[in-house]
């Protein structure tokens, strides 16, 4: 799992200029529901964010899409991330 997530971290800045992140939960939530998210990073508190059910909700529909899940512990990673919202969600492909 370190890996994986340390393999997203180098290639973040690349992902985000070719249009293949989304950050915002409901855009998220969007993506998801079309299948087009291939991983879905979720920070390790997201328990206590105030977001919860929408988050527990983004990981089941993650599951049934054949989604990566990935939890992000170190606070540097998530800082690198930016997970403002505790989710972050690597695409599969563009979305207009």
């Amino acid at each position: 799992r370190k890996k994986c997530v340390a393999e997203i971290l180098s290639k973040y800045d690349c992902l985000v200029k070719q249009g293949l992140t989304a950050k915002r939960n409901d855009v998220i939530l969007k993506v998801l529901l079309i299948g087009a998210v291939d991983t879905l990073i979720v920070s390790a508190d997201y328990h206590s964010d105030l977001q919860f059910k929408k988050i527990i909700k983004m990981l089941e529909i993650a599951k049934n899409t054949s989604s990566k899940i990935e939890f992000a512990i170190s606070p540097k990673v998530i800082k690198k991330l930016e997970i403002d919202d505790s989710v972050l969600a690597i695409l599969r492909y563009r979305i207009k």
